[in-house]
């Protein structure tokens, strides 16, 4: 979120109105759910884990992203 030269209010406006486009085209009575889970872990010799911000409770933590999608 630190990179000045992407434009994030525009990446994820464009994933939101793809995402509507595509629910709206299926016309179907179904349920998605998405879920932004931390992750936390306690050691720091493990690959790509970073220190991340849980909206949760406000802190950042020892862990990773997990983005989920789900019908």
């Amino acid at each position: 979120m630190l990179r000045s030269t992407m434009d994030w209010r525009r990446l994820l406006l464009s994933l939101v109105t793809r995402l509507y486009t595509i629910l709206h085209k299926e016309n179907a009575s179904q349920c998605y759910l998405l879920d932004d889970t931390t992750l936390e872990k306690t050691g720091s010799s493990i690959e790509y884990v970073s220190r991340v911000s849980d909206h949760v409770n406000g802190h950042y933590v020892l862990g990773f992203k997990l983005l989920l999608l789900a019908l």
